[in-house]
């Protein structure tokens, strides 16, 4: 089997050289449940052949109806390991670094990210200190952070540039880190208030 034919069926979507792009790009995501979990697994399809992933979380039940890995075979097995062995599975061609645990020191963030391409944050919103944490060892490290939070059964995009507004600035957090444990991000910085408004209104058309 030959990544050139795994993945020839691109060649139209992408250049071959941006194909090579896709193969040497190395993804760090925090998170691998119901957003995280989707977005390796579609880059795993598209080609990308280095991922580092983290979540503490075992799969369990309520979580078969929407994250990809929460398999019966898969249940009270932890997130992270469960969705390397599924990548694998979806390309032969990948090195998955999964860790079961959420790293605790800037030292072993900045290591994960260490000549990453671009990180994802898939990190729930309960926790947002954590998710801060991330996305400054992510803006540390030089690279684009991408995080898609859902609200309901829609989802809006977000990257941050690592020169421009922080995470913490976009979503109106305390500069009192102790704040940031109990933070709730308010819902109108993750979806557009007007979205049900033109969702109406399109309906009508």
């Amino acid at each position: 089997m030959l990544y050139e034919e795994c993945y020839k069926r691109n060649i139209g979507l992408f250049t071959e050289a941006e194909q090579n792009k896709l193969k040497e790009a190395k993804i760090v995501v925090a998170g691998v449940g119901g957003v995280g979990g989707i977005e390796v697994a579609t880059l795993a399809k598209m080609g990308v052949c280095n991922f580092v992933i983290f979540d503490p979380g075992e799969f369990d039940p309520p979580d078969m109806n929407r994250q990809l890995a929460a398999t019966v075979s898969n249940m009270e097995k932890n997130k992270a390991l469960a969705t390397k062995q599924m990548l694998l599975e979806i390309n032969p061609f990948a090195k998955v670094e999964a860790l079961s645990y959420a790293p605790d020191s800037d030292e072993e963030l900045d290591d994960l990210l260490k000549n990453a391409t671009i990180a994802i944050d898939a990190i729930d919103y309960i926790g947002f200190d954590y998710k801060v944490r991330f996305a400054q060892a992510v803006r540390r490290a030089g690279i684009y952070n991408f995080t898609a939070p859902i609200v309901g059964m829609t989802t809006s995009v977000f990257i941050f540039d690592p020169k421009g507004m922080t995470l913490e600035e976009f979503y109106l957090a305390s500069k009192d880190k102790k704040e940031w444990n109990a933070y709730k991000i308010p819902l109108d910085k993750v979806m557009y208030q007007g979205s049900a408004t033109h969702l109406t209104q399109d309906f009508g058309r």
